[in-house]
């Protein structure tokens, strides 16, 4: 917003994961087991539709705007659950 630039901004965490790589790390940074989390194939899910089978935000307009970039995604996940763990 200090920035003064206008526009529409998609933005998220750096780095790319799959959902059970995100789920895996959850996991981890709670201290639960991973041994019984399951990836399954989208195509085995029952959803409507074709799915890509790979989606990266790029966040071109913060980049060409010479805003800084998001932490990476296991920083901001690591946050995330000691935040939430604290709650308890």
């Amino acid at each position: 917003m200090e920035s003064n630039r206008v526009g529409l901004f998609h933005l998220c965490n750096t780095g790319v994961c799959s959902r059970l790589e995100l789920m895996q790390q959850a996991a981890i940074f709670a201290g639960l087991p991973t041994g019984n989390l399951l990836g399954k194939p989208i195509v085995e899910m029952g959803r409507p539709g074709p799915r890509p089978k790979t989606v990266v935000m790029e966040m071109r307009a913060l980049k060409t705007s010479g805003i800084s970039l998001p932490r990476d995604w296991k920083a901001a996940l690591a946050e995330y659950v000691r935040m939430h763990a604290a709650k308890g």
